[in-house]
C-alpha cells in the first residue's frame, strides 16, 4: 500500500511538473542572454517555447528599443531516432528563421543573416552617434556551436557590411563601404579587422576580445589617397568629429576592462 501511495504522489508531481515545464512564462528567456552583450531584452510574453520579446541595441546608457519584436516557437525536428527541440527565431531584419537547437554542452546556431538600419551604430558609442550614420548593416554568420566546443583559429565567426554609408556630417555620397570581421583567435580570445572596399573615406581597424569582457579595439580614419580636394574638405568635418584630427587622419581607440 505504502508503495502504491508514493508511486500515486510520484506520478502526480511528475505531471505536475511537466504541466509546469510547459507554462514556462517568456520572461524566463530574458536571464538567458548575457550581460556583456550589446542587445538586451525588456519584455517578453507567451511561453519559453512559444512567445515574443521586445529587445533593445546599444552598449549601456545608449540602447534603443527595436519597434518590431522577436518572435519564436518551439518545433521537433528529426534526428536520427530521437525527434529533437528546436526554436524556429523570426524577425523582419532577419533573412529567413534563425534555428537554435539546444543541446547538453550549449546551443547550435543555424547559419543566417541579417539586415539593419545604419543608424544602430549610433547606439555604440557617442562619437559614432555624432556622425549620423545612414546606410545599411547586413551581419551575416556560419552554422555554429555556442557552448565548450573548441573552434579552429581563423575561422570567421561573424561579418558585418556597412553598405552605402553615409554621415550626416558630410555632403559626399557614398562615402564609402566597410567590413568588419571577427575571427577565432587564440583559445578564449576573438579577433577584430575592419576594412574598407571601396569609397573616399577610409577605415582599417583591428582589435581583440579576451573572454567576456575586455575589450581593445583601434580605428584609423582618413581620406582616401587620390581623392580630390574639395572631397577632403567635405571629410575634414566628419574626421574632426571622431576624434583628434591630425597628419591628415583620426584614430579611434575602443577599450572595455573587468
Amino acid at each position: 500500500m505504502r508503495r502504491r501511495i508514493v508511486a500515486q504522489v510520484a506520478g502526480l508531481l511528475l505531471v505536475a511538473g511537466a504541466a509546469a515545464f510547459a507554462v514556462l512564462p517568456a520572461r524566463w528567456v530574458m536571464s538567458w542572454v548575457p550581460s556583456n552583450w550589446p542587445l538586451s531584452i525588456v519584455d517578453a510574453d507567451g511561453t519559453v517555447w512559444q512567445g515574443r520579446a521586445t529587445i533593445a541595441v546599444g552598449v549601456q546608457g545608449r540602447m534603443r528599443t527595436v519597434p518590431t519584436p522577436v518572435e519564436w516557437r518551439l518545433v521537433w525536428g528529426n534526428s536520427g531516432w530521437l525527434p529533437r527541440p528546436q526554436w524556429y527565431v523570426e524577425h523582419p531584419w532577419l533573412n529567413g528563421p534563425l534555428l537554435l537547437a539546444p543541446a547538453l554542452s550549449g546551443m547550435g546556431v543555424s547559419g543566417q543573416s541579417l539586415e539593419m538600419p545604419a543608424l544602430v551604430l549610433s547606439t555604440l558609442d557617442a562619437r559614432i552617434a555624432a556622425m549620423g550614420p545612414g546606410g545599411v548593416l547586413r551581419a551575416s554568420w556560419p552554422a555554429s556551436f555556442l557552448g565548450q566546443a573548441e573552434r579552429a583559429q581563423g575561422a570567421e565567426l561573424l561579418r558585418l557590411d556597412w553598405l552605402n554609408a553615409s554621415s550626416s556630417l558630410t555632403r559626399v555620397r557614398p562615402m564609402g563601404q566597410y567590413v568588419l570581421t571577427l575571427t577565432q583567435g587564440e583559445p578564449g580570445s576573438v579577433e577584430m579587422g575592419l576594412k574598407t572596399t571601396e569609397g573616399p573615406l577610409l577605415l582599417e581597424g583591428n582589435g581583440v576580445i579576451h573572454g567576456r569582457v575586455d575589450f581593445n579595439f583601434e580605428v584609423v580614419a582618413r581620406s582616401a589617397p587620390g581623392v580630390g580636394a574639395q572631397t577632403q574638405a567635405a571629410l575634414q568635418d566628419l574626421l574632426a568629429t571622431l576624434g583628434p584630427y591630425r597628419n591628415g587622419e583620426t584614430r579611434l581607440r575602443y577599450r572595455a576592462n573587468p
